[in-house]
Parts: C-alpha cells; sequence; structure tokens
C-alpha cells in the first residue's frame, strides 16, 4: 500500500535544477512522499548524483531507464545484457528509496505498438539486475495503453512478480476505469500510475487533477514538466505533507458547490482524519492564505473578487478545542431535511 493518497511524481528534464525549490519552505519531511522522475539513456554516460542530491533534498528519485536493444530480445542478448550491467551499477548507487521505471524503444523498430513477449522479458530481467544490486528497489512499468486485451496479454507473461507498479497512459477515462479495475484483479497489491499528464500552470491547478486521478483508482499521479521548468512544487510538496498515511478516497463526504466546483474527501484509517481538495473557484476569484513559520499555522486569508474587491480576515488569539453551547445554533424543521440558519 502506498504511503499517501494522492501521490504525485513530477517529470522533469533537469533534476538538479529543481533542488533550490526543493529547499525552500515547505521542505519535505522523511515521511512525505514527493517523487522526482528523469530520463537516463544506457550510453554509459548516466550517473546517480541527482538521485543522491533528491534524496538529500526529501524528495524520492523515479529514474527512467531507456533501453534501446532492437527487436527481438532474444536475437541481441549481448547488447541487452550491457545495457543490463549499466542498469545494475545505477541500481547499487542510486539508494534503498529509489524507483526504476523500464522504458523500452527498440533501435530501428517501425512501429510503436508494444512487442508483448519481448518486453516482458525485458522486464523480468530489468527487475532481476534492479533489485539484484538494490533490493529495496521498486520496479515500475513504462506508461501502458488501457487496453485490456494487452494488459491481460502482458500479465499471462507472468510478470506481477516482477513489478510494483503499473502506469497507464492517461486518455478517456472510462476506458481507464476498465484497465484499473482489470489490474486489481490481475494484480492486487500493485501500485497503479498515471503517466503522465501535463503539469497545469497555475500549478495549484494539479492538486484537483490528482485528487481527481485518485478518485478514478490511480496510486500516483506523474505530472510532465520536461517542456519547460515549472515555476513552482509547492503544490505538490503541501500534497505530499498533508495527503500522508492510510488515506482512502470518500465519495461520501466529497463536497460539490452549487456552481458545480468539485471537491474529493480522503479518510485516514487510523483516526477517521478528513483531507479535502476542492477545484479553483470562478475565473476572476482569488484567494491569498499566509501561514506562520514554525509552527506552520494559518493566520489569515484575503479574498480578491471579480470587482477586484478584497477581504481580509486575521486569526488573532486563536484557541482550539473548545466547545460551543447549542444554543448558539437553530434549527428548522422541514418536511425533507433539517437546516441550519
Amino acid at each position: 500500500m502506498l504511503p499517501c493518497k494522492p501521490c504525485a511524481a513530477i517529470q522533469v528534464e533537469d533534476p538538479a535544477a529543481l533542488l533550490p525549490q526543493l529547499e525552500l519552505e515547505p521542505t519535505l519531511s522523511a515521511e512525505d512522499i514527493l517523487f522526482v522522475a528523469w530520463d537516463l539513456t544506457l550510453d554509459g554516460t548516466a550517473d546517480t548524483d541527482d538521485a543522491k542530491a533528491l534524496e538529500q533534498a526529501g524528495a524520492t528519485p523515479w529514474l527512467r531507464l531507456h533501453f534501446t536493444t532492437p527487436a527481438p530480445l532474444s536475437a541481441n542478448l549481448d547488447r541487452l545484457e550491457t545495457e543490463l550491467e549499466q542498469v545494475s551499477v545505477l541500481a547499487a548507487a542510486a539508494g534503498d528509496e529509489a524507483h526504476f521505471q523500464i522504458l523500452w524503444h527498440p533501435e530501428g523498430a517501425d512501429s510503436a505498438e508494444l512487442l508483448v513477449t519481448d518486453y516482458a522479458f525485458l522486464v523480468k530481467r530489468a527487475a532481476v539486475a534492479i533489485t539484484g544490486a538494490q533490493v529495496a528497489a521498486q520496479v515500475i512499468s513504462q506508461p501502458l495503453p488501457p487496453d485490456p486485451q494487452l494488459l491481460r496479454d502482458l500479465y499471462s507473461e507472468e510478470i506481477a512478480a516482477y513489478l510494483e507498479g503499473v502506469a497507464l497512459r492517461p486518455g478517456d477515462p472510462a476506458n481507464e476505469k476498465t484497465a484499473i479495475d482489470l489490474l486489481m484483479e490481475l494484480d492486487p497489491g500493485s501500485a497503479i500510475i498515471s503517466d503522465s499528464v501535463p503539469y497545469p500552470e497555475p500549478t495549484w491547478d494539479s492538486l484537483p487533477r490528482a485528487a481527481e486521478q485518485a478518485a478514478l483508482g490511480y496510486g500516483i499521479s506523474v505530472f510532465d514538466a520536461t517542456s519547460s521548468k515549472p515555476s513552482s512544487i509547492t503544490p505538490l510538496k503541501l500534497l505530499a505533507a498533508e495527503f500522508q498515511g492510510d488515506l482512502s478516497f470518500d465519495p461520501y463526504s466529497s463536497p460539490v458547490g452549487s456552481t458545480g466546483v468539485q471537491g474529493w474527501s480522503f479518510v485516514r484509517g487510523e483516526d477517521l482524519d478528513l483531507r479535502v481538495i476542492v477545484e479553483s473557484a470562478t475565473v476572476g476569484d482569488e484567494i491569498s492564505l499566509t501561514f506562520s513559520d514554525r509552527p506552520l499555522e494559518l493566520r489569515k486569508w484575503t479574498i480578491r473578487d471579480a470587482q477586484d474587491n478584497h477581504t481580509q480576515v486575521t486569526l488573532q488569539n486563536t484557541r482550539f478545542g473548545g466547545k460551543l453551547p447549542s444554543k448558539l445554533f437553530k434549527f428548522v424543521e422541514q418536511p425533507d431535511k433539517t437546516t441550519p440558519e
């Protein structure tokens, strides 16, 4: 079971460029899970310096390993063995928190269609090389189309024991839901990953997107920020801090606004603590939250409406855990419901 819900990953071109943002407040604690993914070619030039730096900054490295051995693999075992040797070296040096994604782009291939038998063979060989060098490493498939028959064919090759996560390419939500339900049946213990969706601007829109995908059944949402350096990863850091632990999507307590604004609720199993993510309000409205540092507490918020009117609420001398007398509230009985005034 994943230690967060929703969990998020951000895929970048240069992970080192993300380090200054990881060092800004709020920083990641040892319990917070934020994956940072990037591509590595297996041509002898890749190293794990970025993985070590990310771990020191609190992030979890996600190494996307690009295999290029031509198909069929059985006829190119020497080339494959060279790439596997590099993978073993990378896995041994990357640290025990690292995740490894097995991507195969066979050299000279005329089609992007997945060769299921060959890819299953690659997954098995790569997983053995990775876990042989780093026993705690997590192995993830490349993004697969949400095609039930392809998934059945792939799992008929007995790959379940070699994967900790299965990535799906997002598409039609109905097809994704069918594929997710099938994967839960084929491999109940595996994380299901949405790989990937563009990292949005404004970046706070990543939160409802991650919540929406978690409600669909995904365990991890990968956000693609390879086309440009992300302006901020603060939303993802807050998601990692606030949505850690044994959380489950709770459709029965998820709020829906009168204007169609949607919300998603997640409940923690151990104490029934509730976490809620709500979509942004109408375009033109804006709310700014101000927090104190050490401890991190909400101090005030400012609301700006579409007419540029500002309303500010400041919290002072706050007290917690107090009880309110019942006479503060008046309830009016109606035929079908009880409405507080």
